[in-house]
């Protein structure tokens, strides 16, 4: 029979005192039963059948059980291992105590069993209760992280992988502080996500040093902690890629991608996939970037429309991309999609998409839609507001969108009120900056030095803030090299040629190092070898002109502005190289298409295919019909140009001299016809004086 439970008597009941009624066994007994002293037993006895046993014999008799019916159940639930009425309990919990101790021992197996489960159970609700009391903690440190942020930066940033927004240094040096204060080593996670916001911000300005210093703290502050969302990684990627640091950027895509995702992360993985097609860009691992970006973006579909916001973002990168690869229908169809799944949902990443359409346009050098730009410029005024440099680029775009359809004089005003937002928000020394300033150099005159100083000081801060082999660089280097090209020869000085060659074998080198197409190097490096004039320069500019043709009708529309100009060199060409005949044909297709378009490049083509007309007029001794191109060509440029305009006083130049010499003469070089002036004028000098003279009165 298994031992009964030991008495559990408890103090505060002072009945048990009166009807305890025993004493201790006398030393005889204790030996007897082999115990040492009659204490030990006494211990031995106690419990619950010690209890009936006292009851049973006490003294007084309202201590005695009342009858033996009590008596014996008493004795039947102490067999029964069941709590027995003689014990004595002094409160609630002693009364609880002693029957789950009852209990405990009637069911010795099953408690035997069930002790691990119980003990399980209290471990798990102890965790529970710590995690719960830690997460409370967290969303607590979360919760005045993003009051933070939200009455500092403007907007709760924590969340997703979109762009931080625009801050001024001196509020994201005040935001810094005081998230310093809020004490937030306990939560590595949280303090290293907060830590890599304020980089982004950092970046946003155009502070990169600091935000790397930042994002190398917020990979610190994790510790052993997982980045489980990717943000700190997303984070160091993006600068590292900003900083054309595209080896580094790689590895640790690489290193974040083999990292275990949960399924719930997919987005993340997308997100890095993405950025690791930025710098096998940077690598020039071309077409191995659109496949990786490519393959984010199908993970990122299948995601679902919950995700469409990640996806514009994606499809407005790969926009850009192929719009570098020249592949504008692709790039056109990406930056309209972008858009198409940002409408309602995001209005600033819609005008995100509405920009990089507007780029792709204006690079493109096609049909560019002014009402684009207006809706841009419509929706950055009321989503960011009148001092953003969000809002003062779309000024610039909308000024550039006026210019190509030959708005000039609204197109400046645009142009310096979007140059100034952008100067008051991030300094001069901000890619964003350099970028207004290259944009600016299409619409500034033409026919002065004036914005060369501009293109120099763009060109320096890239290469300063983004790197030597930066897309942006490589551009700004094309423009400027373009730019001296078309400088009036009253303009030029004797270095100029010497740095467009420089500035475009550069370009070509770099360009071909990271299989990148090279169409305007290989233009405009061809127009100044035959600006350079003599047989040779010919021979070195004929396979970069083929090339330009060849890549022309590759990557570019008929009306593009690359391929009318490409056209109108390589017409320009043949007339240089003897084939004047077959050059006097194209000039009259280039007349045929561009006489009524308004666009700048279509007033540059139509004024050389005039020049070139009367030029091979003249040199067939058609001296009337030379006059009349000519008269054609300036009242065309003072129509459209103005009479300040360098074209108009080129055409008028050689108009006066013809009338008054017979020859056409003329101080400026720049001209391609320049360097076939010589023969031009010595076969019409040879002409009969019978030959028909240009017409006396001047051109209204």
């Amino acid at each position: 029979m298994p031992r009964p439970p030991r008495d559990r008597q408890a103090t505060g009941d002072p009945g048990a005192d009166r009807c305890r009624g025993w004493r201790s066994p006398p030393a005889r007994s204790a030996r007897l039963h082999g115990e040492r002293d009659p204490a030990a037993l006494a211990r031995r006895l106690a419990g619950d059948l010690d209890a009936i046993a006292r009851k049973a014999v006490a003294s007084r008799p309202e201590c005695r059980y009342p009858s033996m019916r009590e008596f014996a159940d008493d004795l039947r639930r102490w067999l029964q291992l069941r709590p027995v009425h003689a014990q004595r309990s002094g409160g609630r919990f002693a009364a609880g105590l002693y029957r789950a101790c009852t209990f405990l021992r009637r069911h010795r197996s099953a408690a035997a069993l069930a002790a691990p489960l119980l003990l399980a159970l209290a471990l798990a609700a102890g965790a529970w209760s710590w995690q719960q009391h830690r997460r409370a903690e967290e969303a607590r440190a979360a919760e005045a992280v993003g009051q933070l942020f939200a009455s500092t930066l403007g907007t709760a940033t924590l969340a997703g992988l979109g762009s931080a927004p625009f801050s001024s240094e001196r509020l994201l040096q005040h935001t810094e502080a005081q998230l310093r204060e809020l004490r937030l080593h306990r939560h590595p996670a949280l303090y290293a996500r907060s830590l890599a916001t304020l980089a982004r911000s950092r970046a946003v300005i155009g502070d990169y040093d600091r935000a790397q210093a930042l994002a190398e703290q917020a990979r610190q502050a994790l510790g052993e902690t997982v980045d489980e969302s990717g943000y700190v990684a997303a984070t160091r990627l993006s600068l590292l890629n900003t900083m054309a640091r595209y080896a580094q950027a790689a590895a640790l895509a690489r290193q974040s991608l083999r990292r275990p995702h949960r399924r719930e992360d997919a987005d993340e993985r997308a997100a890095l996939m993405a950025q690791l097609a930025t710098a096998q860009w940077g690598m020039g691992e071309v077409y191995p970037a659109l496949d990786t970006l490519g393959a984010a973006l199908s993970q990122v579909r299948a995601l679902g429309p919950a995700h469409d916001e990640l996806q514009a973002q994606m499809l407005i990168q790969r926009s850009g991309l192929r719009a570098q690869l020249y592949r504008y229908p692709g790039a056109d169809d990406d930056a309209r999609r972008a858009i198409a799944l940002a409408e309602g949902r995001n209005p600033i990443l819609a005008d995100d998409g509405r920009q990089q359409l507007l780029d792709v346009l204006l690079t493109r050098g096609g049909q560019v839609d002014v009402a684009i730009a207006e809706r841009l410029l419509a929706g950055r005024r009321r989503s960011l507001g009148e001092r953003h440099p969000k809002t003062g680029m779309a000024w610039i775009m909308l000024g550039s969108a006026e210019y190509a359809g030959g708005r000039i004089v609204s197109a400046k005003a645009r142009n310096a009120t979007g140059r100034e937002l952008i100067l008051a928000a991030y300094g001069r020394d901000h890619p964003a900056y350099a970028r207004a300033l290259t944009l600016q150099s299409y619409i500034d005159s033409r026919d002065s030095r004036d914005n060369l100083a501009a293109l120099r000081e763009a060109l320096a801060i890239y290469r300063r803030t983004l790197g030597p082999a930066h897309d942006s660089t490589l551009g700004a280097k094309q423009r400027l090299a373009a730019r001296l090209s078309d400088l009036p020869h009253a303009q030029q000085r004797s270095g100029d040629f010497a740095e467009i060659v420089a500035l475009h074998r550069d370009n070509l080198r770099l360009k071909r190092r990271a299989n990148l197409p090279t169409p305007w190097e290989d233009l405009y490096l061809g127009r100044a070898w035959m600006r350079s004039g003599g047989r040779a320069g010919l021979a070195r500019a004929e396979p970069l002109l083929r090339s330009s043709r060849l890549q022309a009708q590759r990557y570019f529309a008929r009306e593009d502005r690359y391929s009318l100009l490409a056209q109108d060199t390589w017409a320009s060409f043949l007339y240089l190289n003897g084939d004047k005949a077959r050059a006097a044909g194209e000039f009259a297709r280039i007349l045929e298409r561009q006489l009524d378009r308004r666009s700048y490049v279509s007033v540059v083509l139509v004024h050389s295919a005039l020049l070139h007309r009367a030029a091979y007029a003249l040199e067939n001794c058609d001296r009337r019909q030379a006059g009349e191109l000519l008269e054609r060509a300036y009242a065309y440029d003072l129509r459209r140009m103005g009479a300040a305009n360098f074209l108009t006083q080129d055409a008028r130049t050689y108009l006066d001299s013809l009338r008054r010499r017979g020859v056409l003469l003329n101080q400026d070089r720049s001209s391609l016809l320049h360097p076939a002036l010589a023969a031009t004028n010595a076969a019409a000098r040879r002409c009969p004086r019978r030959a028909p003279a240009a017409s006396a009165h001047r051109p209204r």
